[in-house]
């Protein structure tokens, strides 16, 4: 086939999922080009050799990619986050024609504006819609507007988002109740279905010797963003519950807008067993996923928050490891059904406390079960050995 992909974010921006599906294809024989946005994401700053007064193909692994301008922005500014969005949304528009032969598109819909090329291309080019956020909500929610703007958003947006959702020849949600809230909002139920957002590319496990319980207490990790919606400050409040527990000890490794916010929390509290590292390379954080005995996963609760998955989801159970979670809907049904972890209610740190608590009176034999169930999980619903071969034969279906 020639497929395209439509995306914000490629390579070498944290957001790997488009850069995989993109190899994997051309892999397996496939002509693949890609159409992507100078690369500024998370910093919100371009490298060295950006920006280019002319838009130049290049191979990249076998694949080609035309990266289009954009104004590069990752800040709590709700204008610039409108200017990096709507700015991607009429360069790529502009070049669709890089796509124009394709058999089939698929557009990775972080933001509304991000698929507008395939969109553009669509009377002749079928695409798949591959849904990682809600939206207008993504931006609503975000309390980066205020409510008179939210609402102002929303009336655009949704729309324009139903048809949308129409046009796409499937859409694809990351978790089950996205797909089925896509659905209530113009998706095709006879085409729409979930598919799980890939794992790491390199798993690093052994469960038969991979445990570290009680080697130096019960260690926690939480890995990723420290956003307004990520909700840290709850896992603080909680670690300051648990004092008494001296052999407890929680590694924060990410960076955002309330990253400053969180660090000056912990040490008002006097924390001293809570540490950050900050933003860490790829290897850092795959090894602190095999290293801690349970990540913490939290958000706040919002209907948007329960129909996510987030990707530290499927790193951490790559390598085994349990959760404790405060993300309602979704994700509590994952970690309570397939025994995976502990749930708390959202946004409360004296529950959050207590299921650090039972985690660290865990056995070896129940953390050992634990570890199996979650990676099993993984193996069978998020590694890329099933994940791929979904979309390739969804892509070819489509094409066809």
């Amino acid at each position: 086939m020639r497929i395209g992909i439509v995306t914000q974010y490629y390579d070498p921006e944290p957001q790997p999922i488009p850069g995989r599906l993109a190899r994997y294809l051309a892999q397996r024989g496939h002509s693949v080009r890609v159409l992507c946005g100078w690369p500024n994401y998370p910093s919100g700053h371009l490298p060295k050799g950006y920006p280019t007064l002319r838009n130049r193909p290049a191979m990249q692994d076998g694949v080609a990619v035309l990266r289009v301008p954009l104004f590069p922005s990752h800040s709590a500014s709700g204008l610039a986050r409108f200017a990096n969005f709507t700015s991607f949304a009429a360069s790529s528009a502009l070049a669709s024609g890089w796509l124009k032969n394709a058999d089939v598109n698929y557009a990775y819909f972080t933001s509304a504006t991000a698929v507008t090329a395939a969109l553009v291309l669509a009377p002749k080019v079928p695409f798949v819609l591959n849904v990682q956020d809600l939206w207008p909500e993504s931006v609503t929610g975000s309390g980066m507007i205020s409510p008179t703007v939210a609402e102002l958003v929303a009336n655009v947006l949704n729309p324009w988002l139903a048809a949308l959702y129409r046009r796409a020849s499937a859409v694809v949600g990351i978790s089950p109740s996205l797909t089925a809230e896509l659905v209530a909002r113009g998706a095709d139920l006879g085409t729409a279905q979930t598919i799980f957002n890939v794992g790491p590319e390199n798993e690093r496990v052994d469960i038969e010797s991979a445990n570290p319980r009680f080697h130096h207490g019960l260690r926690l990790l939480y890995a990723g963003n420290i956003g307004v919606m990520q909700d840290v400050s709850t896992i603080i409040k909680a670690m300051a519950l648990i004092k008494d527990l001296t052999d407890v000890t929680l590694d924060v490794i990410g960076d955002g807008v309330e990253a400053q916010g969180a660090r000056a929390e912990a040490a008002n509290l006097s924390l001293d067993r809570v540490a950050f590292y900050g933003r860490q390379p790829k290897s850092v954080v795959e090894a602190a996923y095999s290293d801690h005995d349970f990540q913490i996963v939290t958000l706040k609760d919002l209907p948007l928050a329960r129909m996510t998955m987030p990707s530290k989801i499927q790193e951490g159970l790559a390598a085994g490891m349990p959760i404790i979670t405060t993300v309602a809907g979704d994700v509590t049904d994952l970690v309570s059904s397939n025994k995976i972890g502990l749930c708390a209610k959202p946004g409360d740190p004296t529950e959050l406390a207590k299921m650090i608590r039972r985690a660290y009176s865990f056995s070896g034999d129940e953390i050992d079960g634990t570890r199996r169930r979650a990676k099993t999980l993984y193996d069978t619903h998020m590694s890329p050995e099933k994940v791929f071969p979904k979309w390739e034969s969804l892509l070819h279906e489509v094409a066809r």
